[in-house]
């Protein structure tokens, strides 16, 4: 995929009611550029935005992105949506803000995110010196989300960032 419009991955944008199970995605490359650094484009190697359920997804995608709340798996997440024993394996580089090994940004109701793994590289380049909002699992949880829920999730992954707010699991919150 090389694009620099919004809501960008394996699927552009799902529905509430979306299932996605048992699904693998290997040896794909991701390039979404073009976009300011502040600009929110819902990139991910699966979603761009993602709404739903997703289960026992497992990607190894390289992605090379502009913008805001792109993930690595999931760019964002803005409708209920539960998130279950997926795993980031590959290497994510973005240059922006809200960015995450699984989820780039939380925008609204509420998201589970359970027993997943991020073991991939994350690398956050933020141009603007403001804060980063990124992190292993979540970028960040922002504006009107109602809950957020992460249980039993792991970073053994690298997240490399040039600001502050990065965090092994969650970014900001």
């Amino acid at each position: 995929i090389n694009t620099g419009v919004r809501y960008c991955g394996f699927f552009a944008q799902t529905t509430k009611d979306a299932v996605v199970k048992n699904f693998k995605l290997t040896n794909s490359i991701v390039i979404a550029d073009g976009a300011d650094p502040k600009t929110l484009m819902s990139t991910g190697s699966i979603a761009g935005a993602a709404h739903g359920r997703f289960e026992g997804i497992y990607t190894n995608a390289l992605l090379y992105t502009t913008g805001a709340g792109n993930g690595g798996m999931f760019g964002q997440v803005y409708l209920p949506t539960v998130i279950s024993n997926c795993q980031f394996d590959g290497r994510f580089e973005n240059i922006g803000r809200y960015s995450g090994g699984i989820v780039g940004a939380m925008t609204g109701q509420t998201l589970r995110i359970e027993h997943c793994l991020n073991s991939g590289y994350v690398k956050i380049t933020q141009p603007l010196k403001e804060y980063c909002n990124s992190g292993g699992i979540i970028g960040a949880n922002y504006h009107t989300s109602e809950a957020l829920e992460i249980v039993d999730c792991l970073n053994t992954g690298i997240v490399d960032a040039n600001q502050n707010g990065v965090g092994s699991i969650l970014g900001h919150c």
